[in-house]
Order: structure tokens, then sequence, then C-alpha cells
């Protein structure tokens, strides 16, 4: 099976609801399920197939693999401040994929400020999340940049 140039495997998986979709792995191991007459990407396989979950009270250095960072500002009593990596740790220039990540604040007081060991964030050399606000922050390689502030 192919589509647009590409390689395709399909499977079809059964629920124990009775439930039937289809999946196909295109060769650049992107997931996709059909439902239907709709397509859904359900996993980039190259970077970040599953998003860690992290809560943080205090100073955190993103690791590996994180994908979500929970701010609890509320258990810290401050102000929290997230430190990301070089914007290339989380690019894919091969493919031109960035992985995104998530940070909450989940408290009703203090900020999360997330400042990169390099580069920018929408031009600034930090963002600022104030309580129970979030931000998705992604990266072309040299900065970073945010959405939903």
């Amino acid at each position: 099976m192919s589509l647009a140039g590409y390689d395709l495997t399909q499977a079809t998986l059964s629920t124990t609801w009775g439930l039937t979709d289809t999946l196909l792995v295109v060769e650049d191991q992107a997931i996709y399920r059909i439902t239907g007459t709709f397509l859904q990407s359900l996993v980039n396989a190259t970077l970040n197939p599953t998003e860690k979950l992290a809560t943080k009270t205090g100073t955190y250095t993103l690791a590996s693999g994180d994908g979500i960072i929970n701010a609890d500002t509320d258990t810290a009593g401050a102000d929290i401040a997230i430190n990301l990596g070089a914007a290339s740790e989380y690019w894919d220039a091969t493919n031109l994929r960035t992985q995104v990540i998530t940070v909450k604040n989940t408290g009703a007081t203090d900020d999360a400020v997330v400042t990169p060991a390099s580069g920018t964030i929408d031009g600034a050399a930090s963002i600022v999340i104030g309580p129970g606000a979030s931000a998705e922050v992604y990266t072309d390689g040299s900065n970073f940049f945010a959405r939903g502030l």
C-alpha cells in the first residue's frame, strides 16, 4: 500500500467494545488512525512518542523525554524556574519536527518562568506563565516559540 510516495503498513484493531479502527504506519514511523473519513495523527514516533508528566515544586531543568510540566507554585510558595536546554535538543532537522513541551502553572498565586539555555522564546529571554495558565513551547532549532499564552 502506498500514499503520496510513502510505504504504508496497515493494521486493523478490534476493541473489546466491538469497534474497529484502521491504523496506518507510514515509513517515517508516524502512526495515523482512520475512522470513517477522518485521518488522525496519533503518534510522532521520531520525537517524544509519549508525553512524560513531571510535577515540580522548585527550579527544574527539563530531562530527556519530558513533555508536560506541572509547575506547582502553591506548594513552592514562590515563582518556579523551568529551564530548557538548547533549542537544538528539541529539534529533528532531518524530518523538520519539533518536540512540543507543555508547561502548566497549577498554582493560584505565583508564576512559572520558562527560560532556554540558549536562544529566545518569542524574542524574549524567558516567558512568564501566570497562575492557572499554560503554554506550549516549541522550536525551529535555533529559538523557541510559545502558543497559548
